[in-house]
C-alpha cells in the first residue's frame, strides 16, 4: 500500500483552540497558533482554557467531564474541585494507598468511580494523569449517555495480531493498555512491587518524556529512589550500576529521546545490566517497531499507540511487550493498575493500524531532505534528528539504513527568531505527535514551561520546535516553512 500524499489546505480553517484534527470531539491535540497563545494556555489566566475545543485528554477536562463532576457534586453535596473521576475501584484504592490518603472516600455511581478527598490535590491529579487513570473522551461520552462498553477480546486480538508482526513477538507476550503512560506505569509499578523491601532505585537514562519523568518521581515518592543520568554520562552510569546493582529495580530509556531525538547505545547499556538481572525498559514510541528492532538489547518494550500507530490523533492507547522470558511475570502482576483500551477507542485503532507500516515508512523517507533544508536556514542553531552526530546508535537498531525517525527538532539561539518563525508558520501547532498531518510543538513551552522556561532549572535551550512530520509532500512543507522563516 502506498498512501496518497496529504495536503494542508484545511489549515486555513483553523483557529486558536480548535481541535486537531478539526471538528473531531475525540481529538488529542489543539491548535495554538502563536507563542502568546501557548503562554496563555500554560498560565490559564481568567480561565483562558475555556476557549479550547479539545486538549491532550489526560490533562484536559472537557465539557462532558465537567458536567459529570458537577452532577456528582450536587448529588452527594461535595465540592466539585475535590472530586476525581477514575477508571476502576481498584485504581481508586491504589491511588489512596500510594499517596497515603488518610481522609478519602471512594464512590461508585452511574457507572462512574470517583475519589473525594481534600488531601494532596496536586499529587492526586498528577498520579491520575501520569499513570493513565483518567477517564477518556469516548468513555465519558458513553457514561454520559448511559452506555458504557468494555473492550471485546476479538478487537484486542485483531490489534495485537497486527502489532505482533512488527514486533516479531507472540501475542501472549503483549498487553494492550488505555494509554502509553499506563503501559509504562503498570510495568514500573510491577517491578517496584516485585522487589519491594529488596531494591529501591529506579534509573532514568536520557532526557525522558515529561510523563515518564513525572511517573518516576511519583514512584520515587513511594519508597523508591529515582536517579537520572544523561546519555553522555554512561561511564558514571556504569560505575553507579557496579556499586549499586543490588539496589536497582530497573532502568528506563527511550529510542529516540524527546525532544532531542537521541538514541542511547542500547547494546552497551544492556551488556552492563543483563548479567546483573536489572531489567531495561525501552519506550520506542518515536522510532516505532516499524523502523527499529530493540528486542536483542532490552527486556520490556512499551509504545504509545496514540501516536504513529493511530495516525489520526483521536485515540489513546498503549502497548507493553515482554521480550525477555525471564520477565514474563510482569504480564500478569500488573493487574489492578493495568487498564486496557476502551472498546470504541480499540475499534478506531483496529482500522487505523492497518496502514501503520506504510505511513511510518513514507514519513521516514522525507526526513533527510527536510534536515538539509533546515540546516540551510540561518536562524536555525541546530537540527536534532536520528541521523545526527552519534547516529550510529540508531543505525545499529534500524531495519533499513534509509529509514529515519519521523520526528525532528529545530533549535533557535534567540527567542525573537523562535517566536517569529512559530507565529508565521501556516501549519497545525499543538501537543502530541505521530499524526498524519505535520504537527509543530514548542516543546519546552508546552511540556516544561514552569521548570525550564520560567525557572530555568536546566541549562537546556528552550527555544526549540519539535516537528512531527506528516504525509504531505516535502515541497509543500518547504513552502510552508519558507513562510515561517520569512523567505519570499
Amino acid at each position: 500500500m502506498h498512501l496518497k500524499k496529504s495536503s494542508l489546505d484545511w489549515y486555513e480553517d483553523l483557529y486558536c483552540g480548535c481541535s486537531l484534527p478539526p471538528d473531531n470531539p475525540y481529538a488529542v491535540s489543539v491548535h495554538l497558533p502563536t507563542i502568546q497563545d501557548v503562554i496563555h494556555y500554560e498560565e490559564d489566566k481568567d480561565n483562558w482554557r475555556d476557549c479550547m475545543e479539545s486538549g491532550y485528554p489526560r490533562f484536559f477536562e472537557n465539557k462532558i467531564e465537567k458536567a459529570l463532576k458537577s452532577k456528582l457534586a450536587v448529588r452527594y453535596g461535595l465540592p466539585v474541585e475535590h472530586i476525581y473521576l477514575v477508571n476502576t475501584y481498584e485504581v481508586a484504592t491504589h491511588i489512596c494507598k500510594t499517596l497515603d490518603l488518610f481522609v478519602a472516600s471512594i464512590y461508585i455511581s452511574d457507572g462512574m468511580v470517583f475519589i473525594h478527598t481534600e488531601e494532596k490535590g496536586d499529587k492526586v491529579r498528577d498520579l491520575i494523569q501520569h499513570a493513565g487513570f483518567k477517564l477518556l473522551p469516548r468513555q465519558l461520552v458513553d457514561i454520559y449517555g448511559g452506555q458504557l462498553d468494555k473492550t471485546t477480546p476479538e478487537i484486542a486480538h485483531q490489534i495485537l495480531q497486527e502489532l505482533a508482526q512488527h514486533y516479531d513477538s507472540d501475542i501472549d507476550k503483549m498487553r494492550l493498555h488505555n494509554s502509553g503512560v499506563n503501559a509504562m506505569y503498570s510495568t514500573l509499578h510491577t517491578l517496584t512491587q516485585r522487589f519491594q523491601g529488596k531494591k529501591k532505585v529506579l534509573i532514568g537514562l536520557g532526557w525522558l518524556y515529561v510523563d515518564t519523568q513525572q511517573m518516576l518521581s511519583i514512584l520515587g515518592d513511594s519508597h523508591t529512589d529515582y536517579v537520572c543520568f544523561g546519555l553522555g554520562d554512561l561511564e558514571i552510569f556504569e560505575r553507579y550500576v557496579e556499586t549499586h546493582a543490588d539496589q536497582i529495580v530497573g532502568v528506563v530509556t527511550e529510542v529516540t529521546t524527546n525532544p532531542h531525538i537521541e538514541t542511547p547505545n542500547l547494546k552497551h547499556i544492556y551488556s552492563i545490566l543483563s548479567n546483573k538481572y536489572i531489567p531495561l525498559v525501552v519506550d520506542i514510541t518515536f522510532a516505532t517497531p516499524i523502523l527499529i528492532d530493540v528486542s536483542p538489547y532490552c527486556d520490556i518494550v512499551v509504545e504509545s499507540l496514540t501516536k504513529f500507530a493511530c495516525g489520526n490523533s483521536d485515540v489513546l492507547g498503549g502497548l507493553s511487550v515482554v521480550v525477555n522470558k525471564s520477565y514474563d511475570w510482569v504480564l500478569e502482576a500488573s493487574e489492578g493498575v493495568m487498564l486496557t483500551m476502551y472498546t470504541k477507542d480499540a475499534q478506531v485503532l483496529a482500522e487505523n493500524i492497518q496502514s501503520y507500516r506504510d505511513r511510518v515508512i513514507q514519513i521516514s523517507e522525507k526526513i533527510p531532505d527536510l534536515v538539509t533544508y533546515f540546516e540551510s536556514q540561518p536562524k536555525v542553531n541546530k537540527v536534532y534528528w536520528s541521523g545526527q552526530s552519534g547516529g550510529q546508535n540508531f543505525e545499529s537498531l534500524v531495519k533499513n539504513k534509509d529509514w529515519h525517525c519521523g520526528v525532528l527538532s529545530i533549535e533557535f539561539q534567540k527567542f525573537s527568531d523562535f517566536e517569529s518563525v512559530y507565529n508565521r508558520l501556516q501549519l497545525p501547532k499543538g501537543p502530541s505527535l505521530g499524526t498524519n498531518f505535520t504537527l509543530v510543538m514548542p516543546y519546552f513551552f508546552l511540556a516544561h514551561y514552569q521548570d525550564v522556561v520560567l525557572n530555568k532549572t536546566s541549562d537546556v535551550n528552550p527555544y526549540l520546535l519539535r516537528i512531527s512530520v506528516g504525509l504531505e509532500s516535502v515541497e509543500e512543507l518547504k513552502t510552508r516553512f519558507d513562510q515561517g522563516f520569512g523567505i519570499q
